[in-house]
């Protein structure tokens, strides 16, 4: 099993990712939906763990920022959802899918000289990973200074609110915009101006990224065909 995750792994990222952003909102706020879900993300945290880190000081610092994300999620379950320990939640999983993303979008822009399949897929993890990122900064926002966020006339409670946040998060990121919700503070208008620029600049640097890689892989393998 543990062999097959390794040889899978950059899909078994770009899979959960896209597993946690489709089935999120089908899933109950009980006990086996979020167990489902942070299960994805877990298993997204696994994959990119083993597509890219390559030194044993990184993945222990993965497993460490998982660890605390363990924990504080059974704290903040048997304290009536405390948002002291909520936001420490929130926290750990922002610095862990930021570690991921780094290393993920390293490997994409660096440590990889040809184009292929992999090098794909954790491209689009890594835009994946952005919007997840953020999601956890407007959660962690809206529960330190309620009210950050407008959502409109409609009347609805704490949880519903940050579950909402992450489709703002990914419509933000793709400069979609509903509009159905709003930053409604300085603080939150910058941060999701932000996102927006960091969308629109990753997509540029990635596609250029890899047409380099492409042309210099093909111009590599003219060369060989001539030389014979």
């Amino acid at each position: 099993m543990l062999t097959l995750a390794i040889r899978y792994r950059h899909t078994l990222l770009l899979g959960s990712l896209l597993l946690v952003v489709a089935v999120r909102p089908f899933l109950d706020h009980r006990i086996f939906g979020g167990l489902v879900l942070e299960g994805l993300l877990f298993v997204a945290v696994v994959a990119g763990g083993f597509a890219t880190i390559a030194s044993r000081a990184r993945f222990l610092l993965l497993v460490g920022l998982a660890t605390g994300t363990f924990v504080t999620r059974i704290a903040f379950t048997y304290q009536d959802d405390d948002v002291f320990w909520l936001g420490a939640f929130f926290a750990c999983y922002l610095a862990l899918f930021t570690v991921v993303a780094v290393q993920v979008l390293a490997f994409v822009l660096w440590r990889t000289e040809r184009v292929t399949g992999d090098t794909m897929r954790d491209a689009l993890s890594v835009y994946l990973l952005l919007g997840l990122v953020w999601f956890m900064a407007y959660a962690i926002m809206e529960l330190v200074a309620p009210g950050s966020f407008a959502f409109g006339d409609v009347d609805i409670t704490r949880r519903d609110k940050i579950e909402r946040l992450i489709g703002f998060s990914y419509t933000t990121l793709t400069t979609l915009g509903y509009g159905n919700i709003a930053p409604a503070t300085r603080q939150a208008d910058a941060l999701t101006t932000l996102e927006a620029m960091v969308g629109q600049i990753y997509v540029a640097i990635v596609i250029a990224r890899l047409v380099a890689l492409q042309l210099t892989q093909s111009s590599s393998n003219g060369a060989e065909a001539t030389s014979r």
